[in-house]
């Protein structure tokens, strides 16, 4: 039950902070900064469960790899959706005295430059 509540918020939390972040066109693809939105809300949701399941004295190491998880397979999903890819570059952590392997999201242009 606390790992689907964990789950649950951190995805309110990013699907919230999705409709928020906007960017002003500069000649680029708006697809482009929605992608780069997307990605930013969600390394934020990770950043903050990272902060949460180290600043909690019980081990939530668990729920804190789900919610990551999901949170990242959710936006992978969107930003493809968009014509992007993403690439995952793992940053270790300690939480509850365990070595945790997350993955900061990062938007990858297609090969030949911005979308069309």
């Amino acid at each position: 039950m606390k790992r689907m509540l964990c789950m649950l918020l951190a995805l309110a939390l990013v699907f919230s902070l999705l409709g928020t972040v906007a960017f002003a066109y500069e000649g680029h693809d708006p697809s482009y900064y929605k992608a780069v939105s997307a990605v930013s809300a969600t390394n934020c949701a990770i950043s903050a469960a990272v902060k949460l399941a180290q600043a909690t004295p019980y081990n939530d190491v668990l729920c804190l790899i789900i919610s990551t998880e999901a949170l990242a397979a959710s936006c992978k999903s969107y930003v493809r959706s968009l014509g992007y890819d993403v690439r995952c570059e793992y940053e270790t952590f300690i939480v509850d005295g365990i070595s945790v392997r997350i993955d900061p999201l990062h938007v990858i242009v297609p090969p030949g430059g911005e979308k069309k």
